[in-house]
């Protein structure tokens, strides 16, 4: 096989107040179609067993900790697709940037939040999330739960009750430093781009995300997916047809 048709390594990265495990359902869905597919889950530090400090956490270092787990999981000359959940949108320009030159063959953004330039997370969120999440990181470093009632109204509007379930089970304290903080890198123009739109979105509504495409330098590839915002646990299937569709 040529580099361009020789299959990749998938790198799952999750989004704010979730672990890795809320990947899990999407991938089963991938294997079942794609048995032999390399993938694997990365970790921002403070979650399952990455340590790190949620209080004083910054964007370089869950950088840093996620391109070290993927080196460590990247076989020689192998090379490497993204697929970031929403606030793994801040880190994937830092993270595309800092791995090895040419490694990253395209970038998948799953409802992600890109803020434009010199602006942080929370100023791009829709009102009502935007006046809680302020309030909150006024008050704490660590949001150690979101209560279950918002959690429920953006990020599992129209699921099911075990789907509600599987979505809590993900769920975990996260650092409201990463919030805050004013991403600096910027998208390397080489790397192509795919984003995955959940059409029923609160917590990013697809005005959001243009915004966020928009932000990144723009966004041609865009497939939509009729969902929430956690897709990848209440549309798996959908998701990895979508993915592997992209990857070819």
């Amino acid at each position: 096989m040529s580099p361009a048709t020789t299959p990749p390594l998938l790198a799952f990265i999750h989004g704010g107040s979730h672990h890795a495990g809320c990947w899990d359902d999407a991938i089963a869905a991938l294997r079942l179609t794609c048995p032999t597919i390399r993938i694997m889950t990365v970790s921002m530090p403070g979650r399952l067993d990455e340590p790190g400090d949620l209080a004083t956490l910054t964007i370089e270092q869950c950088v840093a900790a996620c391109c070290e787990q993927i080196a460590r999981a990247r076989r020689d000359g192998e090379d490497v697709v993204l697929v970031g959940h929403s606030l793994a949108g801040v880190l994937m320009p830092g993270l595309a940037r800092r791995l090895e030159a040419g490694s990253v063959r395209r970038a998948i953004f799953v409802a992600c939040c890109v803020p434009p330039p010199g602006h942080c997370v929370v100023d791009t969120l829709p009102t009502g999330l935007h006046w809680l999440v302020r309030r909150i990181v006024r008050r704490t470093p660590v949001i150690e739960a979101v209560p279950w009632v918002v959690l429920r109204f953006f990020f599992g509007n129209g699921t099911t009750r075990s789907e509600r379930d599987r979505i809590r089970a993900v769920t975990c304290a996260e650092s409201a430093a990463l919030l805050v903080e004013t991403p600096t890198a910027t998208w390397p123009e080489s790397i192509a781009v795919t984003w995955i739109l959940p059409t029923r979105d609160r917590a990013q509504p697809a005005f959001t995300q243009r915004r966020s495409m928009a932000a990144l330098g723009g966004v041609t590839d865009v497939r939509t997916i009729d969902a929430g915002h956690d897709v990848m646990i209440t549309a798996p299937a959908e998701l990895a047809r979508v993915l592997l569709d992209v990857i070819g």
